[in-house]
């Protein structure tokens, strides 16, 4: 089942993708000098790009999520950088952007980095059950780390802000794969509805999409997962 899981994991991070640049261009639509303020935020939401960006993000969770029950968390989840590597391409051909030698280092590097690292996971990582103690200290964690990267982004501004809010983005979305496998774990134990984990995983899911697209001090929103 290990194949099949990385295909529909490597089908998610496409839908990732293209889920951050259609939302980049909606609120890229819809932000002004001042931001994204309520007026804003009231367009944004009957904006088709955002909108199709918002579908296209639903169906790639639910290929995650898949995965993730098909597979080890650690095969998985690293698949997920794959969607770095292709909102750069999708940036640089619609954006016409030239990348330096740094810029195209990191992408290739994290590719093969990736590549490399699932194929060594496919073949040596066992399933596990995540634990409710560690699933209680995971969330302390991500609570802890995530405030403080918020509390970064909001004392800075410029690229600072920008890596602040894509790194807060980045550990939310890890939490939200490991509460997706607890619960599908319970849910085939034929345990009672995890309420607890799909509140986490609706809450984290939030915490993402608004870390990864946030306005820059001159209110063009940024997208973090691109270039």
């Amino acid at each position: 089942m290990i194949p099949l899981a990385i295909t529909l994991a490597v089908l998610g991070a496409c839908c990732n993708a293209v889920s951050a640049r259609l939302q980049h261009g909606g609120l890229t639509e819809c932000a002004d000098d001042r931001g994204l303020r309520l007026s804003a935020l009231l367009r944004m939401v009957r904006q088709p790009l955002w909108l199709g960006g918002i579908t296209v993000a639903a169906g790639g969770a639910a290929l995650h999520a898949t995965a993730l029950g098909l597979a080890p968390l650690s095969v998985v989840q690293p698949i997920g950088i794959l969607a770095f590597a292709l909102t750069t391409v999708m940036s640089v051909r619609i954006e016409n952007i030239r990348l330096d030698r740094v810029a195209i280092g990191a992408v290739v590097a994290s590719t093969v980095g990736t590549i490399a690292f699932v194929l060594v996971a496919a073949t040596a990582a066992k399933a596990t059950t995540v634990a409710p103690d560690v699933e209680l200290r995971a969330t302390v964690l991500v609570v802890g780390v995530v405030g403080g990267l918020a509390a970064i982004a909001a004392l800075n501004t410029g690229a600072t802000r920008c890596l602040a809010f894509a790194s807060a983005s980045g550990v939310s979305f890890g939490y939200v794969s490991l509460l997706m496998r607890a619960t599908l774990q319970q849910l085939a134990e034929g345990g009672v509805f995890p309420l607890p984990e799909v509140t986490g995983i609706a809450s984290a899911s939030w915490s993402a999409a608004g870390s990864s697209s946030t306005p820059t001090p001159a209110g063009r929103p940024r997208s973090s997962s691109a270039a």
